[in-house]
């Protein structure tokens, strides 16, 4: 999530036995998202990152940001990542990099997610996942701090264990100035409307889900607070929050179900997956940017599925 008062994540383990290949270890001392919790402690920012509270209409930090306040670097990083295989998208992402004044690092060019290295073999079991298609969602901004500021979301099928398809729209802020222009970002209504259509697109209703699909997050404040917080900030033009929103997949609480552990974020079960590198940082992306995060979030989803862990709702609203 970006900045606005999420609390710090505590250290991450060292890399263990990739789960499924051996015995996990008592937990971690993970660095997990705590989106819900709201002490006002400082985030971990990627300074390869977009400024998510520039694109959507104010950055109360302005040019002292840390983050880049580059529209067209912002603008390649979303190309690239809807078509990480687009090697023309790729070439703009580094060009634009450079004239953001950013250095250019591999890890910020998303790949398709695919199963872990370590899933061959033994690692396959059937799947214990009801539905056909997990769509990862990882929201970005506070309701508090005035709104959702991005929304992405990957699309994967379970029995295959494949990506199908990217979803990502910045959001503009609910309490953002008329005036101020938004170039990237657009309201949260209009945000809702498109993914309803990319859903559509592939035969998946927000309004009668049934087990066709669910939504996973990594914690519970994206569905339980941030949603219904954004929706109550749209009044009366909101209608009611689609059925697809009021249940979802804990992806931690899978992960510690399944292996008995004790991670408290994402980064914890991509120490135990080996995709974090010497600094602690996810190998491949920005934390803490929506679209990377749910790159790596589907990672592990995709290690869940392969080992055969459950993946049922884990959590309703009222």
């Amino acid at each position: 999530m970006d900045r606005g008062g999420a609390a710090m994540e505590e250290e991450e383990p060292e890399p263990g036995p990739l789960p499924g290949e051996g015995k996990l270890g008592g937990g971690d001392r993970g660095k997990g998202k705590s989106k819900g919790h709201r002490e006002g402690a400082p985030l971990d920012l990627d300074p390869l990152s977009p400024c998510g509270y520039f694109l959507a209409g104010h950055c109360k930090y302005g040019e002292a940001c840390s983050l880049s306040h580059d529209l067209e670097y912002a603008r390649a990083l979303r190309a690239q990542w809807l078509s990480p295989g687009d090697k023309a998208a790729r070439r703009e992402l580094k060009t634009r990099a450079g004239s953001a004044g950013l250095p250019f690092e591999p890890r910020i060019l998303a790949k398709e997610v695919v199963p872990s290295k370590g899933g061959t073999g033994s690692l396959f079991e059937e799947s214990e996942c009801p539905f056909r298609f997990l769509a990862v969602l990882d929201l970005e901004g506070q309701p508090q701090f005035g709104g959702i500021t991005e929304f992405p979301v990957l699309l994967l099928e379970t029995q295959a264990m494949r990506e199908v398809a990217r979803f990502q729209r910045w959001v503009r802020l609910a309490t953002v100035e008329a005036a101020v222009t938004t170039p990237l970002a657009c309201g949260f209504l209009e945000v809702l409307s498109e993914l309803r259509a990319f859903l559509l697109e592939h035969g998946l209703d927000l309004d009668s889900p049934g087990r066709d699909f669910a939504f996973v997050t990594c914690g519970d404040w994206d569905l339980r607070s941030a949603l219904p917080g954004e929706m109550e900030l749209m009044g009366p033009a909101a209608a009611v929050l689609p059925l697809a929103f009021r249940s979802w997949i804990n992806i931690k609480e899978a992960w510690n179900a399944h292996f008995g552990s004790r991670i408290r974020g994402m980064r914890g079960a991509l120490a135990q997956l080996r995709l974090l590198d010497a600094q602690g940082r996810p190998r491949q992306g920005c934390h803490h940017l929506g679209m990377h995060d749910v790159d790596n979030i589907g990672r592990i989803v995709l290690h869940l599925l392969q080992v055969g862990a459950d993946l049922d709702v884990t959590a309703k609203l009222p």
